[in-house]
């Protein structure tokens, strides 16, 4: 990731503050110390407005989520789970984390208010 963006002034990701309790915590708008602005425009979504969302839209639905991944991340780290698990069980299984290496550098950043 960080050769993707060597010579970008920002990046927009999709994460939501209702996903897990590090992403509670994180700001619309980031400035990370090497002056790399991070994006959150769906920060203040939630999983049922996403779904609507894709509704209203006509959207197709990811392929794996109908093989048991609930939530898709990069290949190593995700895995199918079952239907009435949480659906971040399947995220880092066995490696001790909550939450991907892309995103938590960024909560140590400074925030930025909007104008």
């Amino acid at each position: 990731m960080q050769k993707a963006l060597k010579d970008m002034k920002a990046w927009v990701s999709g994460i939501r503050r209702d996903q897990t309790p590090v992403r509670a915590r994180t700001q619309i708008l980031e400035l990370q110390d090497d002056g790399l602005l991070k994006i959150n425009p769906l920060l203040n979504w939630t999983k049922a407005d996403v779904k609507r969302y894709a509704e209203e839209n006509d959207l197709p639905s990811h392929p794996l989520l109908e093989k048991g991944y609930r939530s898709v991340g990069c290949a190593p780290c995700t895995v199918a789970i079952g239907i009435h698990d949480d659906e971040r069980l399947g995220r880092w299984q066995g490696r001790g984390k909550i939450e991907c290496g892309l995103h938590t550098e960024m909560f140590r950043q400074k925030n930025i208010t909007p104008p």
